[in-house]
């Protein structure tokens, strides 16, 4: 059985609470607990919806629901993809194959530099 990461995924809800600036929404995988964890989780991964503190904030949080839905529906497709990928078995000869696809061999065969640069890639498999 292969081995699994395993990637949490919050639901992180940012607030002002004083109507200054707009409530941030987003899915991350950092597990907020202080100001440090939450400026690295605005900072990476998707982006955040916003939502303004306006008249219309009932509409926006419902386009936010929508949005984060698709979201949502990205992360379980991204998971699958990973789930396939983690059931190939990779020998090294396969992965040899892949990574002379990923670093291929320079077109001009005589430019060495070119042709050092895409072994040294390709070497770390052996």
């Amino acid at each position: 059985m292969a081995n699994t990461d395993i990637t949490d995924k919050y639901l992180l809800l940012s607030n002002s609470h004083d109507g200054n600036s707009a409530v941030q929404i987003k899915f991350t995988p950092i597990r907020v607990v202080c100001n440090n964890t939450l400026t690295l989780a605005l900072r990476q991964g998707p982006p955040a919806v916003w939502v303004s503190h306006t008249k219309d904030i009932h509409k926006r949080l419902e386009l936010a629901k929508r949005t984060l839905g698709i979201i949502h529906r990205g992360y379980e497709e991204i998971e699958a993809a990973f789930q396939n990928m983690a059931r190939v078995d990779m020998d090294d000869q396969r992965l040899r194959r892949y990574l002379k696809q990923v670093f291929p061999d320079p077109r001009d065969r005589k430019d060495r530099a070119a042709a050092q640069e895409a072994e040294k890639h390709r070497d770390w498999a052996k």
